[in-house]
């Protein structure tokens, strides 16, 4: 990945060069400011305080089912010890959760969150993508073996109109969205409709 500033203020970060605490890329807008209430449980140097866009790099999966949710399962555990070596030492949402979480998260620190992303990494990489029948987001597919789209219709892009403009598309990304959240055209409940709790502001006009 290219690490160089894509623009005065855009830069790329990613687990793979040690400039992301997780295994994945971010686009960051360096002229702006953010504020979460998850800051307060993160440690400081693992935090991104800037406006951002994940990018979620896209591997090759397993076609066997049953070794693609082994994989799903594993990276989900790495994920978890991810998330305790970046955690503050005595945050936690209760006294007992504080607790309960001290040896897992001074462990992962000893283990160190970029030994774990580099392991994340050489899995991933196990599965060549042009010659996979399946593709999709490995290291970071929270949504199981429903992050797998046939190869064939991924590269096969096509043209999505939003807000008047015209963008590519991977030519699955109607049977991806439907498969992992239904009619994704329609709201879900208004229980789901969580949002972040990020607060950003700019230093100029953008």
């Amino acid at each position: 990945m290219n690490q160089e500033p894509v623009s005065e203020h855009l830069q790329a970060i990613s687990g793979e060069k040690g400039t992301l605490s997780n295994p994945y890329c971010e686009l960051i807008h360096t002229g702006t400011h953010l504020e979460r209430n998850s800051s307060q449980y993160i440690r400081e140097k693992c935090q991104v305080l800037h406006l951002f866009l994940d990018i979620f790099p896209q591997d090759g999966w397993p076609e066997d089912e049953k070794e693609a949710a082994r994989l799903f399962r594993k990276m989900k555990k790495m994920r978890y010890m991810i998330q305790n070596a970046r955690a503050k030492i005595g945050k936690g949402t209760s006294p007992g959760h504080i607790i309960a979480k001290m040896p897992i998260v001074l462990l992962m620190r000893c283990v160190g969150y970029q030994r774990i992303i580099d392991k994340m990494d050489r899995i991933a990489r196990r599965y060549d993508y042009d010659r996979s029948k399946y593709v999709g987001a490995i290291t970071y597919g929270i949504y199981g073996v429903g992050e797998r789209c046939l190869h064939d219709e991924v590269v096969a892009f096509t043209n999505v109109t939003f807000e008047g403009k015209q963008y590519c598309a991977p030519g699955c990304y109607d049977r991806y969205l439907r498969q992992i959240f239904g009619d994704y055209m329609v709201l879900p409940p208004a229980e789901k409709r969580v949002d972040h709790k990020m607060k950003v502001w700019a230093e100029f006009d953008v």
